[in-house]
């Protein structure tokens, strides 16, 4: 998801967004509306910033939390569905194989898109691997379609959320299948988000016909055991717990602080201006 600590920790991100809402207070036009989506949920960087910037640039701004796409979909001024196709393929680029995904604390959420059409079928299969985990582990699967429509798109929940765990008791506890026929054009979004574990290997196969657990079993059971060891080894050596990973942590948040309060002082002193 979207991290405010990332984000103004970058000189540069924090001098663009505050050009950008300059110029988009001396010329409305400019900037009509600003989407800042799939955010950590319960973000105290949210509530700061939309309490210190001046009202008429807070009325363009929409922040939607990882999981929200009806907020950011589903109103007048939001994302295009079609759009949400773009983000997941362009999300989806960062990873090696373009169904599996190791899901961390780091990135909790594994995101497919598909557009259809009406009398349309697409299906779907996730599946976790249970293979080098020691820790219990929690995944939700959930399937929305968002229907075209004006003034914006309706949305309908086709599956879940579905849990998936590691318990070997429960049938097919670690794998969820389904399928959809659209009544309308619109577009398919399968998320599977980490709910606990650390280190979790995922499948997630969303594909038009019936056939996505047909196409997740022809992938190579070996590759799906390669992850856990190499994601493992990367997770050891980027994150190392004590004293000084608590230190940093700090001076990152104090950063993230001053760059809200400076970017928020600028915009007030140039509304005050205008």
């Amino acid at each position: 998801g979207f991290s405010f600590s990332d984000f103004f920790a970058s000189p540069t991100a924090v001098f663009l967004l505050g050009k950008i809402m300059k110029i988009g207070l001396m010329y409305p036009e400019f900037a009509g509306c600003m989407l800042l989506f799939n955010m950590t949920p319960g973000s105290r960087f949210v509530r700061l910033i939309s309490k210190m910037i001046p009202q008429e640039m807070r009325a363009k701004l929409i922040f939607a939390e990882r999981g929200d796409w009806q907020e950011l979909i589903c109103v007048p001024r939001g994302m295009s569905s079609a759009a949400l196709v773009n983000w997941a393929e362009y999300v989806q680029e960062n990873h090696e194989h373009s169904h599996l995904q190791t899901l961390t604390s780091q990135v909790p959420q594994a995101a497919r898109a598909l557009r259809i059409g009406a009398g349309w079928t697409c299906s779907w299969h996730v599946q976790c691997s249970r293979q080098g985990l020691h820790q219990p582990f929690e995944l939700v699967a959930s399937v929305y379609f968002f229907a075209d429509a004006r003034p914006a798109p309706h949305c309908r929940t086709c599956c879940g959320p579905q849990r998936l765990t590691d318990n070997e008791d429960a049938e097919n506890s670690s794998s969820c299948t389904g399928c959809f026929t659209a009544d309308s054009d619109g577009t398919v979004l399968l998320e599977v988000e980490l709910r606990q574990g650390s280190c979790v290997p995922t499948l997630a196969v969303l594909c038009l016909g019936p056939g996505a657990e047909e196409k997740a079993c022809s992938i190579d059971p070996r590759v799906m055991q390669s992850i856990p060891d190499h994601h493992s080894r990367e997770s050891s050596s980027v994150v190392k717990p004590g004293a000084t990973a608590d230190f940093w942590k700090l001076c990152m948040h104090i950063l993230c602080l001053v760059s809200v309060i400076c970017l928020a002082y600028g915009l007030g002193a140039f509304h005050s201006r205008t």
